[in-house]
């Protein structure tokens, strides 16, 4: 029996790499797959291994993952989707995009709940398993202290898109500098970078620019591993990001700030988490609502074996939806109980006619 892993960003080997170092130390046999976004399927040299293959575990979505769905065409492979990110209101479809798949591991309670009542309405046993933030693993965090990071630090995460002009990005330095000050630490940025499919994104860094024209003392940019740089820090603080879910999970301080603000990016993955705060009212520490962290942060590690052997277990097997108008009105209904409010209805409207074309077997 052979695993394969298919992935097309750093995010996604991140997501898959715990699932990987499991099943290798289990001595199964795993292949994993990087596939460049901008590259056709069927000119990766890796793609006879995966036509052959017994279980593809994809990181992958959308276009790319709908292409090497056609590809394998009626061949019995099982399909085993997962989420590298957190699955904000207003990309619900993401979760309804993948209902074809043999099994769908889900980040979340809400993401379980949402998934299930799209099953339900649609007649459909659910194939989705509570595993957790796959993007965490608790076992990759390192202890040894990094010389070029300052002995004392809070960690500010940079988001592509937010602030989304220079004037804000100044501001926001600006307001780091400050809370770096009142607090008696040093502010690292944790850059965003591509290590496995390119160099530093440093060139899409709006704040690298100002600090270099600002001359911030306080601040350090840095793009160390993300889980070294958490688990060295005192606190962690943030727009939107995955990472904050692990800063938590770590029993880090963690605050979602709300000074400024994007109509690309939306946070309503934390509302009533109790973290969300202006720069100027962060302490030292914060309680995170309990039951909000139940509900949202689950650590994959807990429920890792479990997937395993359920996986192993499963055969590919054809699922067959009826889509209709009268269906997708009672998934509005039942959306908008779950998530109270209708962020989510342009996208999965979109979404919702789109895969009720595609047809119902795999390959269609």
């Amino acid at each position: 029996m052979k695993f394969h892993l298919i992935i097309a960003h750093d995010s996604h080997l991140k997501a898959v790499k715990p699932i990987e170092v499991y099943l290798q130390s289990k001595n199964r046999t795993v292949i994993r797959h990087n596939i460049i976004n901008n590259t056709e399927l069927d000119k990766s040299p890796s793609l006879p291994s995966i036509m052959d293959g017994d279980i593809i575990i994809s990181a992958i979505g959308g276009g790319k993952m709908n292409e090497l769905v056609k590809m394998l065409g009626g061949r019995k492979v099982l399909l085993v989707g997962l989420f590298p990110g957190i699955i904000s209101q207003s990309k619900v479809e993401d979760l309804i995009g993948k209902w074809y798949f043999d099994i769908l591991l889900v980040n979340c309670h809400r993401d379980l709940s949402l998934y299930n009542t799209f099953c339900e309405i649609h007649n459909l046993n659910s194939n989705a398993i509570l595993y957790g933030c796959s993007w965490f693993d608790n076992g990759n965090y390192s202890s040894k202290i990094l010389t070029d990071l300052p002995n004392k630090y809070f960690l500010f995460i940079e988001q592509l898109g937010i602030p989304d002009n220079k004037a804000e990005a100044n501001a926001l330095l600006a307001d780091l500098d400050a809370l770096s000050g009142r607090m008696d630490t040093k502010c690292v940025v944790k850059l965003r970078q591509s290590s496995l499919f390119g160099s530093p994104e440093q060139g899409k860094s709006s704040l690298l620019h100002c600090q270099i024209t600002n001359n911030l003392k306080n601040i350090t940019f840095s793009t160390e591993p993300m889980s070294t740089l958490i688990e060295k820090s005192n606190f962690v603080v943030s727009f939107s990001s995955s990472a904050l879910i692990e800063s938590i999970l770590l029993g880090k301080p963690t605050f979602v700030i709300t000074d400024f603000g994007s109509k690309r990016y939306f946070v309503d993955y934390f509302v009533g988490s109790g973290i969300q705060t202006f720069i100027k009212d962060i302490s030292a520490t914060n309680t995170v609502n309990n039951n909000w962290r139940e509900n949202f942060c689950i650590d994959p590690n807990r429920h890792l074996p479990e997937v395993i052997d359920r996986i192993e277990q499963s055969s590919p097997a054809l699922r067959n939806a009826n889509f209709s108008v009268w269906k997708f009105l009672q998934l509005i209904l039942k959306y908008r109980l779950i998530l109270g409010n209708f962020g989510f209805l342009h996208n999965l409207l979109k979404t919702y006619f789109r895969i009720s074309k595609r047809g119902a077997s795999k390959g269609v």
